[in-house]
């Protein structure tokens, strides 16, 4: 009797040995998380053409709960395409719609947005504004509009590509955030080398 009881006991062993294998392989192990955040306070980022821009945030100026959090992205891929022989990159995170209608709910005006911030790990990668989909102002920053079931993530806006003599940095081509993306199965794509 006590043999078999050994016997079971070492099955059992070695199936919770191969689940826990297979979920680390599937990326279910995966610990990392990517989340937005909401500001506790505006920060000023006007630049010099009178137009909202690029913002730098610390941890401490974040509000203390994610405004999206990591289970409620479900998806991410990049989107190319070309306007006037530029190509312009559309960052696009697949969400349910609720959180859309959470966005939404901000009442953004039309004139300006609302900040936040993108955090992988607890680690912000990047600043922008969530913006009105109605809104005709530009931005110079970071700009995220939510429809349907996407946040789409614009370089600034209007987005006409990337131009031959900007040698600015896209925040947005995150290695730490892509790698989280592909590391829990939801990146689609990759648009960069």
């Amino acid at each position: 009797m006590r043999d078999r009881i050994k016997i079971h006991m070492k099955i059992r062993v070695i199936i919770i040995n191969i689940l826990v294998l297979l979920f680390a392989i599937n990326g279910y192990g995966q610990t990392c998380k990517v989340e937005f955040y909401l500001l506790k306070r505006v920060v000023e980022s006007v630049d010099s053409t009178g137009m909202l821009s690029n913002f730098h945030v610390t941890v401490d100026d974040l509000e203390d709960t994610a405004f999206i959090k990591d289970d409620e992205i479900t998806s991410f891929s990049i989107k190319k395409d070309t306007i006037d022989n530029k190509i312009r990159e559309r960052h696009i995170f697949g969400v349910p719609k609720t959180v859309v209608e959470r966005i939404n709910k901000l009442e953004i005006p039309l004139c300006g947005g609302k900040q936040f911030a993108l955090l992988v790990d607890g680690k912000i990668v990047y600043e922008g504004y969530f913006w009105n989909f109605y809104s005709s102002f530009g931005c110079n920053g970071i700009v995220a509009t939510a429809f349907g079931e996407s946040i789409l993530i614009e370089k600034k806006l209007p987005d006409y590509g990337s131009e031959d003599n900007e040698n600015k940095i896209d925040k947005r081509n995150n290695r730490a955030l892509f790698d989280c993306l592909k590391s829990t199965n939801r990146m689609e794509n990759e648009g960069i080398d």
